[in-house]
């Protein structure tokens, strides 16, 4: 009896261990299989939201949207290394036009695709990465329709940031109002840049120590400096000289308060005589620190800045048609300098552009200070001059009666029009532009925006959402500021997140300027 229990006993662990390693094995092949497989992009479940975008009428204007810190339409964080996606996100272009996207991270490692379908086998069109609004912007045109957008990263390590800046230029405007790109100087700023007229003036003025800011690092081997903000009013040039006793530390200069949108970078510089930086600038706000890569101990570095305006260097003086409205009489003013003129739209990052100017030849250099232009539209002219600080004027050339190629046909036997239907023909007058004239358009809808609530109590390092309608039919993007990003901030979705304990205001504001204020008091 005692044996016939000592082989059951056997037995069954014989049992339980087969049945065990049957299912460690099991389990081991799942969990082969699972990191085996290639990862599984999102779903039609996957998207989490429509896409706000800014309705614009150029290039131009877009980049003045990302600089002057309008809320991205994405912001996400991919913590992966190397690779990985963002949730995919709708986009719904109401007409055909152009669609501008700029997906920004800190060192350009992210790129951006938009899809025809859900199921993303219809890729439209790839936007390469930026890390700065300097970048070249893709586009592409576009039919109405709704559309999917997902960002990716490619490289590197550590979370990385992606914003994705969404534009449309339509085709036709129709009754879009398009979003308002004007610089907001209502933001605090704790830095005034002098007006100089020249390089010489900078060197001057570090000659007298006449600094802006003087900052230190104390952290070992890397960290940052304080955040330093400053204002732009009209395009030009800033000059920067950022002095350190090595160069462990990266002067970087940004556009936006998320410091995300990097337009210039390079090594602080150790003396007097080597070269200052310079970078074009439009008006807007913008924001610089330090970025310590190396070294150990305590490390300062000063800056000294400088901020040539384009408006006295340069300008048209004249725009007016000649005596047969054949072309417009163009002239210029200003230094002395080579000056090119090319059909497009003014863009900041075109400025030392060699593709856009066509510097390979001399087709587009005008003797003297003026030219004819016998074709209308829009213009932009550069003064090139020996300090290469080149300077830019847009202008619009309207009125002129271009001349049209006429293909020979059969001639048709004439038939005398009867006086009474005969069309009158007017002559432009010379130094004129003759106005086109319109017809009554319909009174467009008026857009508001109005919140549930109009005060908010929220608990310190706690979150609130502001609940917010809009007259149907809008679209158009709604931009959400505070007043004191200390005492709280907000994000695109509107939620509210308090940081310490006052009183703030939110404003929501649409792209045709109504808007609508939440007062925010923070508690402990």
């Amino acid at each position: 009896m005692k044996e016939m229990r000592a082989f059951m006993k056997k037995r069954n662990k014989l049992f339980r261990n087969i049945i065990v390693c049957a299912l460690s094995a099991a389990m081991v092949i799942t969990s082969g299989d699972f990191y085996a497989a290639k990862p599984q992009h999102a779903a039609a479940a996957d998207v989490i939201q429509a896409l706000d975008y800014a309705i614009v009428e150029n290039v131009a204007d877009f980049r003045s949207y990302i600089d002057n810190d309008y809320p991205a339409s994405s912001q996400d964080i991919i913590e992966t290394d190397w690779s990985g996606d963002t949730p995919l996100y709708e986009i719904n272009l109401p007409c055909p036009g152009t669609l501008l996207v700029a997906p920004i991270s800190p060192e350009g490692y992210a790129k951006g695709t938009v899809y025809m379908d859900l199921a993303k086998t219809t890729p439209v069109f790839k936007a390469d990465g930026c890390d700065s609004s300097r970048d070249e912007i893709s586009s592409y045109t576009i039919a109405a329709g709704t559309y999917y957008y997902q960002a990716s990263r490619w490289n590197g390590t550590n979370p990385l940031t992606i914003s994705s800046f969404i534009g449309f230029i339509p085709a036709k405007s129709g009754g879009l109002r398009y979003t308002n790109v004007r610089p907001d100087f209502t933001i605090t700023t704790d830095v005034t840049v002098p007006v100089i007229s020249k390089k010489e003036d900078l060197t001057s003025a570090v000659n007298a120590e006449a600094s802006i800011t003087t900052d230190t690092i104390t952290t070992d081997w890397k960290g940052y400096s304080n955040v330093h903000s400053f204002v732009v009013e009209e395009s030009g040039w800033l000059l920067a000289m950022p002095l350190c006793e090595n160069d462990y530390i990266t002067w970087e200069l940004f556009s936006d308060t998320a410091i995300t949108s990097r337009i210039f970078k390079g090594k602080t510089l150790q003396s007097t005589q080597d070269t200052m930086y310079s970078c074009y600038l439009t008006p807007g706000t913008y924001y610089y620190r330090g970025n310590r890569w190396n070294g150990t101990n305590s490390l300062s570095f000063t800056t000294y800045l400088g901020f040539i305006p384009d408006a006295p260097r340069f300008s048209v003086t004249s725009n007016t048609l000649n005596a047969d409205a054949s072309g417009a009489n163009v002239t210029f003013q200003g230094e002395t300098g080579t000056i090119r003129v090319m059909e497009g739209d003014y863009d900041p990052s075109i400025v030392m552009s060699d593709t856009f100017w066509n510097t390979s030849n001399r087709v587009n250099v005008i003797n003297g200070t003026s030219t004819t232009i016998k074709k209308n539209g829009k213009y932009v002219a550069r003064l090139e001059t020996a300090d290469g600080l080149y300077v830019m004027v847009p202008f619009t050339v309207s009125g002129v009666i271009e001349k049209v190629v006429v293909i020979p046909t059969a001639t048709p036997v004439p038939t005398q029009t009867p006086a009474s239907t005969r069309t009158p023909v007017t002559t432009p007058t010379p130094g004129k532009t003759t106005t086109p004239s319109t017809t009554a358009t319909p009174a467009k809808k008026v857009y508001k925006i109005t919140v549930a609530k109009k005060k908010l109590k929220i608990k310190v390092k706690k979150s609130k959402k502001i609940k917010y309608t809009i007259t149907k039919g809008y679209v158009g993007l709604v931009r959400l500021k505070t007043s004191n990003p200390k005492v709280a901030t907000v994000n695109s979705k509107g939620v509210v997140t308090a940081k310490k304990k006052g009183k703030c205001k939110i404003t929501l504001s649409l792209s045709n300027g109504k808007k609508v204020v939440v007062q925010i008091t923070v508690k402990k």
